[in-house]
């Protein structure tokens, strides 16, 4: 059996080995980079993997950053609301006082 990417024969041995990737990290690697193989071996994927890892994680982290962003905004948004309640309270307290 070869690996239908790169073509390296698929082995298990005891010193020298070559096996194919699982369904799941081939099509890590397929959608991570834009691949399209149906398969990956050891010989030929090791690399393509570990681009497609790093590539995983600065998605992942870009995404955190942006939730943690939207929600600091969020926070932001939602002090300035209860500053402008606190004005408009104030407001109608000294408005009270005034028309007593």
């Amino acid at each position: 059996m070869n690996c239908t990417n790169c073509g390296a024969e698929i082995k298990n041995g005891f010193i020298k080995s070559n096996n194919l990737y699982s369904h799941d990290i081939v099509e890590l690697i397929n959608n991570e980079l834009g691949l399209q193989a149906k398969t990956y071996c050891d010989a030929c994927g090791s690399e393509l993997l570990k681009k497609a890892k790093i590539s995983f994680e600065n998605k992942k982290q870009e995404k955190i950053n942006q939730m943690k962003k939207n929600r600091m905004l969020s926070e932001k948004e939602e002090n300035e609301r209860i500053k402008q309640i606190g004005k408009f309270k104030n407001e109608l307290i000294s408005d009270d006082y005034n028309l007593k």
